[in-house]
């Protein structure tokens, strides 16, 4: 296992990996295929947790406007919702609720069904979409190769993990001021909000990105 995981050069790749293994192993132990679980005996992976990248209101924008109209349901529902990835690749617009306002997560991380609230910003790009049938997102491979495109028009390196729940989670927090009501809108706790997915909003920018003027409510 040492020698396998020794190939992923990122901390972070290293950990996922074999926290995979991991539970293949266990899942062994269960059927008593195995005695024990090798990976219990291996070092902890440490990683440091650097800041998350959020876009700001000018590159929320810009994104809007670059991204095909195939791809403008996963991208509205991921930066103004803070829908995980791979969540919004098992939703269909069965799950959007234009009239009540929310978006079912069936398949969430968690485990668990999830109503999403949406803010009147996502309803209204929502609506505009003309196609309000079938798959939220297309293929995996199709918003890969979407996510490299739109890289070039932001001017970034790479695709930052998670941009669009961080960029949510941080303007959601400054627009309501509650770490717990936000928590339960991502499927997440409190702390690994505070923790991992936010950075601090100024409230014109906050304004901005929601399209509101002043103070920012809801």
């Amino acid at each position: 296992v040492e020698t396998f995981l020794a190939q992923f050069a990122a901390a972070a790749s290293r950990a996922t990996w074999l926290n995979r293994i991991s539970t293949l192993f266990a899942f062994a132990v269960r059927r008593e295929f195995l005695a024990k679980n090798p990976c219990a005996r291996l070092e902890r992976i440490r990683m440091d947790r650097r800041a998350p990248v959020i876009l700001s209101p000018g590159q929320s924008q810009l994104l809007l406007k670059v991204t095909p109209t195939v791809l403008r349901p996963y991208v509205i529902l991921g930066l103004f919702a803070g829908i995980r990835p791979e969540e919004l690749l098992r939703m269909t617009w069965a799950d959007v609720d234009l009239e009540t306002g929310t978006a079912t997560v069936n398949d969430a991380k968690t485990r668990r069904r999830r109503i999403v609230p949406l803010h009147g910003k996502a309803l209204a790009l929502l609506a505009e979409h003309p196609m309000k049938a079938g798959a939220v997102a297309p293929s995996n491979s199709t918003v890969r190769r979407y996510k490299r495109r739109a890289c070039s028009a932001l001017g970034l390196e790479r695709w930052p993990a998670d941009l669009l729940r961080h960029t949510a989670a941080s303007y959601l927090l400054a627009l309501h001021g509650d770490a717990g009501k936000v928590a339960t809108m991502l499927g997440n706790s409190s702390a690994i909000l505070l923790s991992h997915y936010h950075q601090p909003v100024r409230n014109g920018d906050c304004g901005e990105f929601w399209g509101l003027a002043g103070k920012p409510t809801l």
